[in-house]
């Protein structure tokens, strides 16, 4: 059973983590991150809708941007 703790953060059970990618790594998150994009791309391929243009981020950014604001 999931539950809220004192600074308001929720438990969530392990196999429920699991199975939606929580708690994993960041090399695990960047390959998942990586086959978003790949399927993103093969959809747009399909459809003859051009690639989005550069959203002024790096995926490798979001995940430093997080590490710098845990502390």
């Amino acid at each position: 059973m999931s539950k809220i703790g004192d600074r308001p953060q929720v438990t969530l059970p392990k196999a429920l983590a699991g199975r939606h990618g929580i708690g994993l790594d960041i090399a695990a998150r960047l390959r998942l991150f990586d086959a978003a994009t790949a399927r993103q791309r093969a959809r747009q391929a399909d459809k003859g809708t051009p690639p989005a243009a550069s959203r002024g981020w790096t995926r490798g950014a979001l995940y430093d941007r997080h590490s710098s604001h845990t502390g």
